[in-house]
């Protein structure tokens, strides 16, 4: 574990991180700047969660060049809607993203960044569904990374953001192919995850018929696969879901595997596997020490 993950320390967990390949812990410390990265894969976490929360994350900001930079929370407040408070969700810019591809008002600083190369993709989930995102091309691999997906294709490349966001409602709409899922399901499909012939054959249909979808709106259309990342393998050892809420408690977790923000992990050490979602501690504060998680009956089932 790494010397910034400190014992009585109170760290603010800001996201579940794919960002420069390979799964790790945002942190920043509670009544400091300071910021702190935690690899997963192999880790050790015992940590206790206080009963409060959740904290509110600040708010994205948009330099006139398009490059985003986030803002904490000024009053450090729990958050209220999303993992905002009331305050940072009215002045956060990126919220207009949704919309930029359908008129209404667009910060200068947004438009530039909505302006860049995008990819349009279709991500497949263990239990066979599929949705359609797209994602800013400095950030293609990583976006896939973290969206939990164990099968996936960047379909169209589009000049920007807005012609990307299109593309996404084109397919969306002709398809009913969804555009986001729930972190829940996301969990839920691991620990129940369909046989691989049938995801590929799932995933396979649905680019093929996006693919019909956007050929009429004369797409560039590279179907280019995503391969998964090396940290999956393992995941699908575990069957049973980690029993006791993250949202509070004491909890002494080791990462085996890991699928978006789902981990594969040991309890106190001892070698059975179950399915942890660690995005559930974002906006949470944390307290590294030396817990153990409480016990567990044996038998579990996700259902």
């Amino acid at each position: 574990m790494r010397a910034d993950w400190r014992d009585g320390e109170r760290f603010l967990v800001r996201s579940v991180s794919w960002g420069g390949g390979s799964p790790h812990l945002d942190l920043a410390e509670v009544g400091s700047a300071t910021r702190a990265a935690v690899p997963l894969i192999g880790t050790t976490l015992a940590f206790t969660v206080p009963d409060t929360g959740p904290f509110c994350l600040g708010r994205a900001v948009f330099a006139a060049s398009g490059e985003v930079t986030g803002q904490d929370c000024p009053g450090a407040r729990r958050a209220v809607t999303g993992r905002q408070c009331a305050e940072c969700a009215a002045a956060d810019e990126f919220r207009f993203i949704h919309h930029v591809h359908r008129g209404g008002y667009v910060p200068d600083g947004l438009r530039e960044y909505v302006a860049r190369p995008h990819w349009v993709y279709i991500a497949t989930f263990a239990d066979g569904s599929s949705k359609v995102g797209t994602a800013v091309h400095a950030r293609k691999r990583t976006r896939l990374d973290e969206q939990g997906a164990v099968r996936a294709t960047y379909l169209a490349w589009a000049d920007s953001g807005v012609t990307a966001r299109e593309y996404e409602d084109l397919v969306s709409g002709a398809l009913d192919i969804v555009q986001s899922k729930r972190r829940s399901a996301k969990l839920t499909a691991l620990a129940r995850p369909r046989p691989a012939a049938e995801i590929e054959r799932a995933h396979g249909w649905a680019v093929q018929e996006a693919r019909e979808v956007l050929e009429g709106a004369s797409a560039v259309l590279p179907l280019e696969p995503w391969e998964p990342p090396a940290e999956h393998a393992g995941v699908a050892g575990a069957s049973d879901a980690y029993p006791h809420a993250l949202t509070s408690g004491e909890h002494c977790l080791t990462v085996v595997a890991m699928v978006g923000s789902v981990a594969s992990v040991t309890v106190n050490g001892e070698p059975e596997l179950f399915l942890a979602d660690l995005g559930v501690l974002v906006g949470r504060h944390v307290v590294p020490g030396p817990v153990r998680s409480p016990g567990i009956s044996t038998q579990l089932g996700l259902f």
